[in-house]
C-alpha cells in the first residue's frame, strides 16, 4: 500500500501481494471475539500451477452486533493467475463477494463480481508499460428499499508508462471509464526529481471529462534537505474535479428518465409531437458537479537520533461541499464552501527497553463537513526481538484516537429554520437549514502481538473504556470489543 497524502486528496494506490521464493505457500488468519464476531481468511498460492502462477483466497467476516440485532457477514472468494511472457507478463484476476446485514438502510444481501486482465512490458531498463480492462457489476434484490441506492456495473480500461532513471521519474496514465460516477476519460502525468540529502520535487496534472465536460487540477511539491536534521517542505494544489452523485442531479435525472418515457407514450396520441418538443425543452442538469479548490501545506521537520519532530500550516479553500455519497447520506446536501486555516504536529520518540511513543494533532480555525475542528491520534508503542534466532518478536500499542463533533451534510430534522428578515430569501439563494452534528468521539485502544517462528498470535480491545460513542446519527456504536486470533504461514 502507497498512500500519498496531499492537502486536498488522498491517493491510496494498492498493489497485489506476489510470491517471490518460489515455492508454495499458505496463510492462514482465523480470529473471534465479542458480538459473536469470526474471521477467516485462507490464501494458497502456488509458483507453479496451470502453466503460470496461481493463488486463491477464500474470505468470511460475521457477527452479530450490538444486542445481536444487527448482524451482518461478508463473504467471498478470489482467484489470480499469472504468467511470465519473455521479459513482461500476463495478469487475470477474479473476485466475488456478497455482503449481508440486518442493518436498516443498507441493502439487505449484494453479490459483486469484478474480473480484470492486465499485460505488463519492459522497454529497456528503465522504460515500463502497462495496460489493462475490468468489469464490475452488482446484483441486488429489486423489492429491497435500500436498493435503489446501489450503483450499477462499471468497466474501465487503462494504459499507463513508467520511465525511472537515477535521480528523475514519469508516470503517465490514460484511463477510459464507463458507468454511472465515473469519469469517461482521465489523463495523468506525473513527475519528479531531486538529489538525496539536498531536494526533492515533484509536480502533476490530471484532466478528466465529465458528462462531456472537461475538469483539470494540478500540484507541485517540495522537500528541502535534511540539513542538520531539518527539512522543509511544501505543497499546493489547485483546479477543478468532478463529483458524482450530486443528490439534487441525480433526483433531476430520475425526472429526465420518467419524462423520456412519457414522452415514448405520447407519440401515439394525436397532437403528441407537439408534446414531446415541449418535453424536450425542459432544462435537466448533467449528473455530475463540477468543484474548484485551492490548497496548501508548508511546515518543517526534524529528526535527530530516532526523535522525529513536524509540523505544517494547511490551508484549504474549496468553492463547494459535496456529500461523500456513502448509503447512510442519500439526502446530504451540497453546501457553499469556506475557506479554513489549519496546523498540524506530529511527534515520536523513541523510550528506553524497545518502548516508543507518537503522536499526531490537528487543529482547524472552523469545521467543515467530515472535518471537525480538532483531531487527535496518540500511542505509547513497544517492539522487541528475542532468542539468537530471532524466532520470538513481540509488538504491542495502547493508545487513543479521537475528534471533536463531527458536523455532517444532512438536516438536523429537530432543529428549526428561522426565515430571513422580511419572510423570504430576496437574493435568491436558498436558506441553509441546521445540519446534523455526531457527539465527541474518543476511542482508548491496546493491541499486543506475539509472533514465534511464522506463527502470530493477536489480540485487539477496542474502546475498553466503555465510552459510549456515535458515528452516524441514530447509529450507536458498540460499548467496547474485543478480538483475538491467529496469523500462520505455512511453506507448502
Amino acid at each position: 500500500v502507497r498512500v500519498d497524502r496531499r492537502p486536498d486528496e488522498l491517493l491510496i494506490e494498492v498493489w497485489t501481494l506476489e510470491p517471490l521464493e518460489g515455492e508454495p505457500e499458505t496463510r492462514i488468519e482465523v480470529a473471534t471475539g465479542d458480538l459473536r464476531t469470526n474471521l477467516f481468511r485462507g490464501v494458497f498460492s502456488h509458483p507453479h500451477a496451470f502453466g503460470g502462477q496461481f493463488t486463491l483466497a477464500l474470505d468470511r467476516a460475521d457477527t452479530r452486533g450490538p444486542g445481536f440485532e444487527n448482524g451482518g457477514s461478508l463473504s467471498g472468494v478470489a482467484a489470480r493467475w499469472a504468467r511470465p511472457i519473455g521479459p513482461g507478463g500476463l495478469i487475470a484476476s477474479l473476485r466475488r463477494f456478497t455482503p449481508e446485514t440486518d442493518a436498516q438502510g443498507f441493502p439487505t444481501s449484494l453479490t459483486r463480481s469484478d474480473w480484470s486482465l492486465q499485460a505488463r512490458w519492459p522497454l529497456g531498463s528503465s522504460l515500463l508499460l502497462e495496460g489493462a480492462y475490468g468489469r464490475q457489476s452488482v446484483e441486488a434484490d429489486p423489492d429491497d428499499p435500500a436498493f435503489g441506492h446501489v450503483r450499477p456495473g462499471r468497466a474501465a480500461a487503462h494504459l499507463r508508462v513508467g520511465w525511472d532513471a537515477p535521480g528523475a521519474w514519469l508516470r503517465s496514465a490514460l484511463r477510459w471509464s464507463e458507468g454511472e460516477g465515473l469519469p469517461s476519460t482521465v489523463f495523468e502525468a506525473r513527475g519528479g526529481f531531486g538529489r538525496p540529502g539536498l531536494f526533492d520535487a515533484d509536480a502533476g496534472f490530471t484532466h478528466e471529462r465529465w458528462d462531456g465536460r472537461g475538469a483539470s487540477r494540478g500540484y507541485a511539491r517540495a522537500v528541502a534537505g535534511p540539513f542538520h536534521g531539518v527539512s522543509l517542505f511544501a505543497t499546493l494544489a489547485r483546479g477543478r474535479r468532478g463529483v458524482p452523485f450530486v443528490p439534487a442531479h441525480e433526483d433531476a435525472a430520475r425526472v429526465r428518465d420518467s419524462l423520456n418515457a412519457l414522452a415514448d407514450s405520447l407519440r401515439a396520441l394525436p397532437g403528441g409531437d407537439t408534446l414531446v418538443t415541449q418535453i424536450d425543452t425542459i432544462p435537466v442538469l448533467p449528473s455530475v458537479d463540477l468543484t474548484d479548490r485551492t490548497s496548501f501545506r508548508i511546515g518543517a521537520a526534524f529528526a535527530w537520533r530516532g526523535v522525529e519532530v513536524a509540523g505544517a500550516l494547511v490551508r484549504i479553500d474549496p468553492d463547494t461541499l459535496h456529500p461523500v455519497g456513502l448509503l447512510l447520506d442519500p439526502d446530504g446536501l451540497v453546501l457553499p464552501g469556506a475557506v479554513r486555516t489549519g496546523w498540524e504536529a506530529s511527534v515520536r520518540l523513541p523510550l528506553p527497553i524497545g518502548f516508543g511513543f507518537e503522536g499526531v494533532y490537528r487543529s482547524w480555525d472552523g469545521d467543515l463537513p467530515y472535518l471537525p475542528e480538532r483531531t487527535w491520534d496518540a500511542a505509547f508503542t513497544y517492539h522487541g526481538i528475542f532468542k539468537e534466532s530471532g524466532n520470538l518478536e513481540v509488538w504491542g500499542r495502547l493508545g487513543v484516537t479521537g475528534h471533536d463533533p463531527l458536523l455532517l451534510p444532512i438536516p438536523d430534522p429537530e432543529a428549526e429554520v428561522e426565515p430571513p428578515p422580511g419572510g423570504g430569501d430576496p437574493s435568491g439563494e436558498s436558506v441553509i437549514p441546521p445540519l446534523e452534528r455526531v457527539p465527541f468521539y474518543q476511542d482508548w485502544f491496546a493491541f499486543i502481538e506475539a509472533r514465534i517462528v511464522t506463527v502470530r498470535v493477536f489480540v485487539r480491545f477496542e474502546n475498553f473504556v466503555a465510552k459510549p460513542n456515535r458515528d452516524f446519527p441514530g447509529r450507536d456504536l458498540v460499548r467496547t470489543r474485543t478480538l483475538y486470533g491467529i496469523r500462520w504461514t505455512l511453506r507448502n
